[in-house]
């Protein structure tokens, strides 16, 4: 090293100039992790997030994606994205297809129940307890979900469905599926004990 360069070196030093280049943009998954998902990986609550922000009624199958589509989305390298996607398979919460050399993958109902409440402006809980109240306080036994969305015009197919989920993936009502849902992650649901207990519980 010249003698300049070192007089410069120790310049910069004394000034508290760094010589190392900038930083480049964080990666858009880079963030704080929200309250209540500390347990999970930060690759896989960005591909959470990602599924939950795309699905259109919070249904199974809903969205259909690939590592490669989500691993863009999210500026993430494809391995990474594997990796969540295996997080959230084992946890049930992700399926992924059987098909030779597939890398596509789809959430199951029990994705939303998981991560609604932390990316979107409802409480899946909460609402499930009101459903749970009506339908018991009203002496229902059976409701068609056309009809229960009714009782709540102000909640949009994407809020009621993750609280059905809610109460689906609980054990907490008996749900019936037909081919033609409409929007909806069920075609009715019965009310059980447990539904009733629920009910008494969160009155």
């Amino acid at each position: 090293m010249s003698d300049t360069a070192a007089v410069d070196e120790l310049v910069a030093e004394l000034h508290g100039v760094s010589s190392k280049p900038p930083r480049g943009s964080t990666p858009r998954y880079v963030k704080a992790v929200p309250p209540g998902l500390q347990f999970w990986a930060p690759g896989a609550i960005a591909v959470a997030e990602y599924l939950v922000r795309q699905s259109k009624h919070g249904s199974k199958f809903d969205p259909q994606v690939s590592v490669s589509e989500v691993a863009v989305a999210l500026e993430l390298p494809e391995e990474d994205v594997r990796l969540a996607v295996l997080d959230l398979r084992e946890a049930g919460l992700v399926e992924e297809s059987a098909e030779l050399r597939s890398e596509a993958f789809w959430p199951t109902s029990g994705l939303f129940v998981e991560f609604d409440r932390h990316f979107l402006d409802f409480e899946n809980e909460q609402d499930a307890i009101a459903i749970a109240n009506w339908v018991v306080s009203n002496g229902v036994a059976t409701i068609v979900i056309d009809d229960l969305s009714k009782t709540f015009p102000d909640w949009p197919p994407r809020c009621l469905n993750s609280a059905l989920s809610f109460l689906e993936g609980g054990a907490l009502i008996n749900a019936r599926h037909f081919i033609n849902q409409k929007s909806w992650v069920m075609h009715s649901l019965t009310v059980t004990d447990r539904t009733r207990r629920f009910a008494r519980d969160h009155g």
